[in-house]
């Protein structure tokens, strides 16, 4: 298993799957086919946990509402050329109604190439996926199929486990906890995770600081362009 035994560490299946879906479709394909080859079972588990877009907007109006308020405007007037409009209005119901015209302007003023809107697509991914690291979109609800379990490498059989093992865990979470919980290595594991949570709240936290000084400067912005507009409109009125 030369690919996927980088990512059979704590952790490692969440990094594959980002790893995925930050590639363009062809890309996607070709690491898929090679996961597959090495494990099916993997590579199944892999295809349903993954960030589309298509799957990103057929979330519900409120969560929409949250995570397109918080994604840049320039990123969404290109990936507007690349969904559906009836799609487009349900994700912008709630915008207010300044931000939704500066991005219709900006996106009037583009002709993305499908390379492009590949681009801004996978800029979209990466930020929803960053707000569910942070805790701002929270999958349990929204979305419970693509949840990542923390013990996830070990249910898909981490420590070489046969491909009927890998079948059963995969199969039945029940038997997967008891073998886990009964594995002669568990506190070694529980050890291990619990340093690398240390870590993982620490860089959630870090995460967090740079999404709220983000949303700041977007805010401000925001700001520069509405007195940007005021200032155009009273200087036509003057003349």
């Amino acid at each position: 298993m030369d690919l996927l035994r980088r990512y059979q560490k704590p952790g490692g299946f969440l990094q594959l799957v980002q790893l995925i879906e930050t590639c363009m479709p062809q890309k996607q394909h070709q690491l898929l086919t090679s996961i597959e080859k090495e494990s099916p079972i993997w590579a199944e588990t892999v295809r349903n946990k993954i960030l589309s877009i298509d799957r990103i907007f057929s979330w519900d109006e409120q969560t929409l509402a949250e995570l397109v308020s918080r994604i840049q405007e320039l990123t969404l007037s290109i990936a507007v050329h690349g969904i559906a409009p009836d799609i487009w209005a349900r994700a912008t119901k709630s915008l207010g109604h300044g931000q939704l015209r500066r991005i219709d302007d900006l996106s009037k003023t583009k002709d993305p190439s499908p390379g492009e809107i590949a681009t801004a697509f996978t800029k979209i991914i990466v930020e929803i996926r960053e707000m569910i690291s942070l805790g701002y979109i929270h999958l349990a609800k929204v979305d419970p199929g693509l949840v990542i379990e923390n013990d996830i490498e070990e249910k898909l059989g981490k420590g070489g486990m046969a491909a009927n093992g890998l079948q059963n865990s995969s199969s039945s979470n029940s038997n997967s906890v008891s073998s886990t919980s009964s594995h002669p290595m568990g506190d070694t594991h529980s050890n291990t995770k619990g340093a690398s949570q240390d870590s993982n709240l620490e860089v959630s936290r870090l995460r967090r600081e740079n999404m709220e000084l983000k949303k700041e400067l977007q805010a401000m912005s925001n700001e520069i362009n509405q007195m940007r507009t005021v200032i155009a409109q009273i200087k036509r009125a003057v003349a």
